[in-house]
């Protein structure tokens, strides 16, 4: 396996595609800090980006030895969303990213994913989208029901386990990742605890949160051997860096 960073938790508050850190700072932070690898978000690798910057992000990546686990998208909802996404899934694979996550909100978008994995399929990218509430993927049975719909091989899922204790949503944990195995591309990690109507971000050993070790054991059973990514947002009371090196410390040990 293959441990990657997400550059959400250097997000400047109140905006989705503006960061604290640009790209080769990310990067080089990374690396620095114990990950194998990186994930490109909007504002970093999107339709915006010029080839001149795309190019860059490629060099840096092989300066630094630096693997990419996904770039995220968003969704494709017309022709215009579509050709978004299809620029996307180019600039990926010119990097050498083989997964692009993007989102499915509605039935009404399959058909334009459908031709986006086609369009992936012949440059070898693979699209997975997080599991995530308020989506055709936040359950189990959802995911399996929208993996039947899309009906591609390279038509997967990015797995992240916290949505399904936040949704009190069954199976979850290493059960769900086991029902799910064949389909699961990636592996995503975050935590969080339910609070009272809301959600508590914690760190790794929450006895409330995701039971990692669980997650792995599985991980492992079904022959996982890809990315995992961290990509929890910013801690109220914790800088970045520690955030980070607790993240490290608990899923190396983890993924032995």
């Amino acid at each position: 396996m293959k441990l990657c960073l997400s550059s959400r938790m250097f997000t400047v508050p109140g905006t989705r595609d503006e960061f604290e850190l640009d790209v080769e700072a990310f990067v080089r932070f990374a690396r620095e800090t114990g990950y194998d690898g990186i994930a490109l978000r909007p504002g970093q690798l999107d339709e915006r980006a010029t080839s001149e910057e795309v190019a860059r992000i490629g060099e840096l990546l092989i300066e630094t030895d630096t693997v990419c686990s996904f770039a995220m998208g968003g969704r494709a909802s017309d022709e215009e969303g579509y050709r978004r996404l299809c620029k996307l899934i180019d600039d990926a694979a010119s990097i050498g990213c083989g997964h692009v996550q993007p989102s499915v909100g509605e039935e009404s978008e399959i058909r334009w994913i459908q031709r986006a994995c086609d369009h992936a399929a012949e440059r070898g990218v693979r699209l997975c989208p997080q599991l995530h509430d308020k989506t055709l993927h936040d359950t189990v049975a959802n995911c399996k029901q929208l993996f039947d719909t899309v009906n591609r091989e390279n038509f997967g899922l990015n797995f992240e386990a916290s949505h399904l204790i936040l949704q009190e949503s069954k199976p979850r944990g290493g059960e769900a990742l086991r029902v799910l195995s064949d389909k699961v591309f990636t592996i995503c990690v975050q935590n969080y605890r339910k609070a009272e109507g809301s959600s508590v971000a914690v760190l790794p050993g929450d006895p409330e949160g995701v039971n990692f070790g669980e997650i792995f054991d599985v991980a492992r059973e079904i022959g996982f051997d890809g990315f995992v990514t961290h990509m929890s947002g910013s801690y109220p009371d914790l800088d970045n860096l520690t955030v980070c090196k607790s993240y490290v410390a608990a899923l190396r040990s983890l993924m032995r």
